[in-house]
């Protein structure tokens, strides 16, 4: 038996898998976690996932801000395909789980994406709620990004288990009240729902 009423994911890193040539780690000269940890804190990134600025305004504050050794439409062209799809088995247990809880996705991303994920990646059609940082202009994360979910899905945090492969965003969620995890890939996330006893 659980209290749980809402389950809320991530995409990037959780539902959806990125593509292997993503390639501005190396023209950063960092690792994927050291870039990661430089990008959700990057001014033209959290801009432009929060909506705020055009495409090309992101790329040329990247490749400003990172250092790149590329110009801005090449750094844009491979940003654009770095979503590559669902993991396998993503759509048959998201339905699955859809049958005994609302889900809702949680996502900072942008308005270059977020068509992609929503459409072609189906998301728009599997999740109850969409919360879309380049919708909102609220990003994770930020206290303000956890209090519009919970406002909007009226739900108390305690109610909601949350799924993040960043720890700094799951650990704002648990500041907050929500049961969060942090997990990476389909299989991670398939093996917590089981412990936790939602399947």
């Amino acid at each position: 038996m659980t209290d749980i009423d809402t389950l809320l994911f991530d995409l990037g890193g959780v539902l959806v898998e990125f593509n292997d040539g993503f390639k501005v780690f190396e023209w950063a000269n960092l690792n994927p976690a050291d870039f990661f940890e430089q990008w959700i804190a990057s001014p033209a990134v959290r801009d432009f996932e929060a909506g705020k600025i055009t495409t090309e305004q992101f790329a040329e504050g990247v490749v400003r801000e990172f250092h790149l050794p590329v110009t801005a439409q090449v750094f844009l062209k491979n940003f654009e395909n770095l979503p590559k799809g669902l993991f396998n088995g993503t759509e048959e247990l998201l339905i699955e789980l859809s049958a005994e809880y609302r889900l809702a996705c949680f996502s900072n991303t942008n308005q270059m994406h977020w068509p992609m994920l929503r459409d072609r990646f189906k998301i728009g059609e599997l999740m109850d709620e969409c919360f879309i940082s380049c919708q909102t202009g609220l990003l994770k994360p930020d206290e303000e990004a956890f209090e519009f979910v919970l406002n909007t899905l009226d739900c108390p945090p305690e109610q909601i288990m949350f799924f993040d492969d960043n720890p700094v965003n799951t650990s704002a969620a648990m500041q907050l009240g929500f049961k969060a995890f942090r997990v990476n890939g389909i299989v991670e996330l398939k093996q917590i729902i089981i412990e936790q006893g939602l399947l």
